[in-house]
């Protein structure tokens, strides 16, 4: 049997992995035992009918639902900031994007400040 994908085992070093799914090839463990996805990590606000909500993308419930968009907005930049940073997305009531933000120490892409 053929190895098919290497990973990062808990001392820092490559080894080799058997099998494939889609998890391990998106999925790379660093030394120190952290997970890196190779996605950024994100928070929406959207609203929905009791308040609005902080949600993680793909996850089956929301971190907080708050009364206001400020509010959760707020929550979402805590939450964000103790998760290492990341992208937060503001979405209006129509489910559009209307503002787009990185809370630090997340990486902007975008070398202009705003």
């Amino acid at each position: 049997m053929a190895w098919s994908l290497m990973r990062w085992s808990r001392l820092g070093t490559l080894s080799p992995s058997l099998g494939s799914s889609k998890r391990a090839s998106r999925a790379s463990v660093l030394g120190n035992g952290c997970v890196m996805t190779g996605r950024p990590n994100t928070r929406d606000v959207s609203p929905r009918d009791d308040g609005w909500a902080v949600t993680k993308p793909g996850a089956d419930r929301a971190s907080a639902v708050l009364p206001t968009q400020a509010a959760a907005v707020e929550r979402a930049k805590e939450i964000l900031a103790n998760d290492g940073g990341g992208e937060l997305r503001v979405r209006g009531r129509n489910g559009q994007v209307r503002e787009q933000n990185t809370v630090p120490p997340g990486n902007d892409p975008k070398r202009s400040k705003g």
